[in-house]
């Protein structure tokens, strides 16, 4: 019976040619082996029960031709290689027809060992083909037209699913949706459930899949629960909860063991378990949750340790500057060096402000505010005394510091010194506090109120409930155009 299809014909016409060729080949070989092993009178039957082990015989099995199955589809082949004694190859390739019965043995042990790895490779490639040996044995075409299984896997599902289950718009659901395709539309669905279970407003869900839509397709209950647990039995109460995770969602892609777990654990301990300053501190820089502990927060502790620094004050860098303790070691080590060196306490409040001032500026930006200040009339030590008294004041972009500084000098006539006894003035609203305030001011001088015995300093640095108790109401029928010459400037 002849197999159909063009490969098999073809395939079974040059066996048969290499079949009857081999036929010849070792005819002719088996004889001239025969004539040069005769003289040393050697047989097959004389070889030892080693030798007998690295010998490796054909295998033809005929019947698979006679049955018209191809190759490919029936038995396995076995394929096997010879050698006369000079060491040349009898046949390569397995070919199909009657067993010669010719057994041979390898001219040594490195070859024998080299073929028979070869001998295993062969087979291996039969039994588990590769890509490209299915699409020869089996006729497969190289490129496939891909057709979506399932509308879990299809784009519009994703699509669909972020605008009609989390609420995003058209054009948000398509951008996020290329980020990401849903390999299981059951993960999506019990993502969003969870989320609802533990008090996610559509607002913050909404938020969470237009930042993190990734998350949909995480196991809900092995990945994203005991996170948000975790959290939960630290005491964070449901708002705080929801407010922070819609906020950072990317919090819940690291991992629970290795970073949420541990420096969770560690900022409890720094606060004494307050869950209010954590909340707060993690609003503020995330990035204490997700670097590795024993290489930035637990090094920084040490410095501060090393300097000084009470547990009171390292719990105020937690809570108001916790991008600082995240920061280099290396870096974080020489803005504390400098901010002691400048004459900050480390017992003090301001050491902490000042090292969380020094260590978001680089070495350029410092010296160029240094000269920015020298030019406006301050010397260094000035300068130096501002810093002390109000780190902030470095922080200021050089336009608010010339605006600032220019209306003191020329509305109030201070002089430079002045400005840098009192530099928390540079870090008001020009336009909101400073203004307006000078405008009340101006005008209780110009009628001689009592009020007028108060610096311009005491009632800039009130608060807005003191400023209208004590200069506008109490006024307001002396001067009923006060409140809203305040109100204008405002």
């Amino acid at each position: 019976m002849v197999p159909k299809g063009t490969l098999e014909r073809e395939l079974l016409k040059k066996t048969w040619v290499c079949e009857r060729k081999e036929k010849v080949s070792l005819s002719v070989r088996e004889k001239e082996w025969r004539e040069a092993s005769s003289s040393e009178s050697l047989r097959f039957s004389a070889f030892s029960k080693r030798e007998k082990k690295e010998k490796v015989c054909f295998r033809h099995q005929e019947s698979d031709i006679a049955s018209g199955t191809p190759p490919h589809r029936g038995r396995l082949l076995e394929y096997g290689f010879c050698y006369n004694l000079p060491g040349e190859a009898v046949s390569g390739e397995g070919t199909l027809g009657p067993s010669s019965g010719i057994i041979v043995p390898l001219p040594s042990k490195i070859f024998n060992q080299m073929f028979r790895l070869l001998l295993v490779r062969t087979r291996f490639r039969l039994w588990f083909p590769d890509a490209g040996t299915r699409r020869l044995l089996h006729h497969e075409p190289k490129f496939k037209t891909l057709i979506p299984s399932s509308s879990s896997s299809d784009p519009n599902f994703t699509v669909s699913f972020l605008r009609s289950s989390c609420g995003l718009s058209p054009s948000v659901a398509i951008a996020a949706a290329a980020k990401t395709n849903f390999k299981f539309s059951t993960n999506a669905e019990s993502v969003l459930r969870l989320l609802r279970n533990y008090g996610f407003t559509k607002s913050q869900i909404t938020v969470i899949a237009s930042k993190q839509p990734f998350l949909f397709t995480f196991n809900a209950e092995k990945c994203i629960k005991p996170k948000i647990d975790l959290f939960v039995t630290a005491g964070f109460t449901a708002t705080a909860l929801t407010n922070l995770l819609s906020k950072y969602p990317f919090i819940l892609k690291s991992s629970l063991e290795r970073k949420l777990s541990p420096n969770l654990r560690l900022l409890m301990t720094i606060l004494s378990g307050n869950r209010q300053a954590a909340a707060s501190s993690i609003a503020r820089s995330a990035w204490i949750l997700l670097l590795d502990p024993n290489k930035r927060v637990l090094p920084n502790l040490e410095t501060l340790r090393k300097y000084g620094v009470s547990d009171a004050n390292i719990a105020r860098l937690f809570t108001w500057c916790p991008r600082a303790i995240t920061l280099e070691p290396g870096r974080f080590s020489r803005s504390v060096a400098l901010v002691e060196e400048m004459g900050l306490k480390p017992s003090k409040c301001m050491f902490v402000i000042g090292i969380n001032v020094v260590s978001g500026l680089t070495v350029a930006t410092w010296e160029r505010k240094m000269k920015l200040y020298g030019s406006l009339g301050w010397s260094q030590e000035e300068t130096i005394s501002a810093f002390k008294r109000s780190p902030f004041c470095m922080l200021l972009s050089e336009e608010k510091i010339r605006k600032v500084m220019g209306f003191f000098m020329k509305n109030l006539k201070w002089e430079p010194c002045r400005l840098a006894s009192l530099p928390i003035v540079l870090s008001l609203s020009l336009e909101n506090r400073i203004i307006p305030r000078y405008t009340v001011f101006n005008i209780l001088t110009t009628r001689g109120l009592p009020n007028t015995k108060l610096s311009f300093s005491t009632l800039l640095l009130m608060s807005k409930s003191d400023f209208l108790e004590k200069c506008i109401d109490k006024y307001s029928d002396v001067v009923p155009e006060l409140l809203e010459a305040y109100k204008v400037k405002s």
